[in-house]
Formats: structure tokens, sequence, C-alpha cells
């Protein structure tokens, strides 16, 4: 038994996902393994304060729809999985996207939610790649029906400043 304990633990610590286990009634995780650390160079929180720690992480766009989707998890069927994505800036400062899928983990003796199982994987890379691919795309369709050479270029540095959020360019 003690060996199969230590097998599920070392899997769980070397897991490149983050994965969690949040207390419905106290509103906190109550175990996280290593994948913040990993993640976003944050130590792990144990002191109680981790919504405020989210809070100070989390995209501001993505604040509230975490909360909604926090709110969903003790309604949860015994199969059904929530799912979310959502911004966290690292410690270096950059924004990292994730997707998070949870999972009933236990119940009270009543039916009631207990414990959340979460897993959140980083999907930063994935979700740029998205982003350029949807960039080309809208610039292939706004350049694709112009045939004067200048109108060509000005709709693709204006395009270009937009994705770069940048407000001037030069060209030789």
């Amino acid at each position: 038994m003690r060996k199969s304990q230590r097998f599920v633990q070392h899997i769980i610590e070397v897991s490149p996902n983050l994965i969690s286990i949040y207390d419905v009634r106290l509103q906190q995780n109550v175990f996280a393994n290593r994948g913040i650390e990993t993640a976003l160079g944050y130590a792990r929180r144990q002191d109680g304060q981790e919504i405020d720690f989210i809070r100070c992480v989390i995209h501001p766009d993505d604040w509230q729809p975490f909360l909604d989707h926090r709110s969903r998890l003790a309604a949860l069927r015994e199969e059904e999985t929530a799912e979310l994505e959502y911004r966290m800036r690292s410690q270096k400062g950059d924004w990292r996207w994730f997707h998070s899928s949870s999972k009933v983990f236990t119940r009270h003796r009543d039916g009631g939610v207990r414990e959340i199982i979460t897993t959140a994987t980083d999907v930063t890379e994935r979700k740029n790649a998205e982003q350029k691919i949807r960039f080309m795309t809208d610039l292939n369709y706004a350049v694709m029906p112009l045939t004067d050479p200048e109108q060509i270029m000005a709709v693709a540095v204006r395009m270009l400043g937009q994705h770069l959020r940048v407000d001037r360019c030069a060209y030789a």
C-alpha cells in the first residue's frame, strides 16, 4: 500500500500539469502540486490566502469567468467535467494561457460535492499559434481583393501595427 502511495505521489509531483484539489465548503485549495512553481515561477501558497494570490495574477478579463466557473463546481454531476481557459501572469511578467478541467473528487454523505480535482495545462503556445493563424487569415482576406500596391501596403501595415500593438511603422 505504501509503495502504491509513493508511486501516485511521484506521478503527481513530476506532472507538468497543475493539479489541485479544491474544497467547496472552505472555498480554497487543500492540495496543489508543484505545477504552479514550474509554470509561473511562484511558490505554492500554504497560508489560506490563495484567492488573493489568484486575483493578483489572473488576467483582469478572466477574473469574472473564473469566479463563475468556481461557483458552478458545487453543482457538478458525477461524470461531468467543467472546463475553463484563462490567463495568469508569470513571475517574469508574461501572460500564460491555461486550460483547466475539473471533476468531482469526493462527495459528502448526502451526495453534495465536497472536493473538486482540477488539472490545468499551459496552452500558451497553442493560443499564440491560433492568434498568428487568425491574423494571417484576416490579412489574406483584407488584401486579396486589392490591386493597388500602395493600398495593399497601407492595409498590411495598419493590420500588422494593430496585431503587434504598435502605432508607428517605417519601411524602405
